[in-house]
């Protein structure tokens, strides 16, 4: 059965992070704080 996916962008430029389980991903450069701060909350999640 083939997985099924959605593309759903953020505006240009903008912050946008996704999570989906363990994988977390950024839409671009402008992403890679945010990105970084959910990272760390995953991680603090899996060790409680």
């Amino acid at each position: 059965m083939p997985a099924r996916t959605a593309h759903r962008p953020g505006p240009d430029w903008q912050p946008k992070v996704v999570v989906d389980g363990r994988l977390a991903t950024g839409q671009n450069p402008a992403s890679a704080a945010p990105l970084a701060e959910r990272v760390v909350e995953l991680l603090a999640e899996r060790r409680a």
